[in-house]
């Protein structure tokens, strides 16, 4: 078969189509080659070592790669027109951080640094800093002096 003008067979478009939908070769491969079907319970590492070897293979091949990137164009295209035309704020706004996740500007996520597993925002703490006039050594010294860390008693 012909697809945007390139030759594929049925099975390696429904590869890229499930591929594009699951984000995860392996799965697409499973899923485009009946994989999982064949074999039973017993046989799950020979089918999922199956399914990548399938999942690299296809991507090699410089038909399926032109095929991927023929229809990825058209993808960023439509997130581009969701992110000023969508009547849904909230599509435009998930439009826009698609955007700028695949530019680098990832947003920081909250990290895990204290010892009871607390989550704090470092940006929200950077912010609050900025907008209180303080910097990171003040907020030290008086973490310091209120755990008695730094004080020397007689």
């Amino acid at each position: 078969m012909i697809v945007n003008g390139i030759k594929l067979t049925s099975k390696q478009k429904e590869f890229c189509d499930r591929l594009v939908e699951t984000k995860n070769p392996s799965l697409a491969a499973e899923e485009a080659y009946d994989i999982g079907s064949r074999g039973g319970r017993g046989n799950v590492d020979k089918t999922v070592s199956t399914a990548r070897t399938i999942a690299s293979i296809n991507l090699d091949k410089p038909n399926i790669r032109q095929y991927l990137e023929s229809i990825s164009g058209n993808a960023a295209n439509r997130i581009e027109q969701l992110s000023v035309t969508a009547k849904n704020e909230s599509v435009r706004l998930k439009a826009n951080q698609d955007i700028l996740d695949r530019a680098g500007y990832k947003a920081a996520e909250s990290l895990d640094i204290t010892s009871r597993g607390e989550k704090i925002d470092l940006i929200e703490q950077k912010v609050a800093l900025i907008l209180t006039g303080k910097n990171d050594e003040d907020v030290q010294e008086r973490e310091d002096s209120e755990s008695g860390e730094g004080v020397v008693q007689g």
